[in-house]
């Protein structure tokens, strides 16, 4: 039950690496700036698939919270 509440506290957004992988984190209003995004999406992207990807663009989804590191 805890998990299920622990959504309602902060906004959720889902994370898809450049491997492939999903990881659910908490979502762009959580950050001060765009860069700041940036730079934790590409450490995500880092921990999961073992390159930052910093040549590539994050694309946000237009329909829900769902952001694709390309």
């Amino acid at each position: 039950m805890l998990l299920l509440s622990a959504s309602y506290i902060a906004d959720a957004a889902t994370v898809w690496t450049t491997c492939g992988r999903g990881a659910m984190t908490v979502d762009k209003s959580f950050f001060e700036n765009e860069a700041d995004w940036d730079a934790y999406l590409r450490d995500i992207n880092e921990l999961y698939c073992g390159d930052q990807g910093s040549d590539r663009k994050i694309i946000e989804s237009p329909w829900d919270d769902n952001y694709f590191v390309r």
